[in-house]
């Protein structure tokens, strides 16, 4: 059993990766009620307070210029990073659109859904509790996930392991490698008119 001490640590461990630096320095506060000893939890609640004083500085005037006050801010939203090839309508995140991608994830996964986060913007939730090692999405397509990169032997598709034998590719990328014609036809039908020609080895 972890003691609570532990769980506070690991609970600030979360909050601080996440950059919501507000909660962070409650909980900081919190737990140092209850361990007020701690040189763990006082050291960060000063390096809490440092970032949060340095964060506010360089933000302040991008939230004038917005109209917006420093209690409307989104701490810890994730950034998303907008590239140039973007289309205009992937960017719209109105009510549709969240119905229409959850209608499609639940095509692969009936584990999870898009919903607003209290962090601001939208997250990802669980439907349903899941267990260790369950496959949670089973999605042969661009939004999939792995942890196999994509390339060497693997599928630009779905990160399978290609057969040497066959290649299956195009013509205008040939580094763009699949391991069936299956899985080149989703590529050219879903999304490779958006990638051809472009570097996106800076794409995390």
């Amino acid at each position: 059993m972890l003691t609570c001490l532990v769980r506070y640590l690991k609970y600030l461990d979360a909050l601080y990766l996440l950059r919501a630096m507000p909660d962070f320095i409650q909980l900081c506060k919190e737990g140092l009620k209850h361990y007020p000893a701690d040189l763990d939890l006082t050291e960060q609640l000063e390096d809490g307070k440092d970032l949060h004083s340095s964060h506010v500085s360089q933000i302040k005037g991008h939230l004038r210029a917005k109209g917006m006050s420093l209690d409307e801010y989104a701490w810890a939203m994730l950034p998303v990073k907008l590239y140039p090839w973007t289309p205009p309508e992937l960017l719209i995140r109105d009510a549709n659109m969240i119905a229409s991608a959850n209608q499609m994830l639940n095509s692969c996964s009936d584990s999870f859904e898009i919903g607003p986060s209290p962090f601001g913007g939208l997250g990802m939730f669980a439907k349903r509790d899941i267990k260790k090692g369950e496959k949670i999405l089973d999605a042969p397509c661009a939004s999939g996930v792995s942890n196999k990169p994509i390339n060497g032997p693997y599928c630009y598709n779905r990160a399978a392991k290609r057969k040497r034998t066959k290649m299956f590719s195009f013509d205008c990328c040939p580094s763009m490698k699949f391991c069936s014609e299956e899985c080149r036809l989703i590529a050219d039908t879903k999304y490779h008119s958006s990638l051809c020609g472009k570097d996106i080895s800076q794409v995390n």
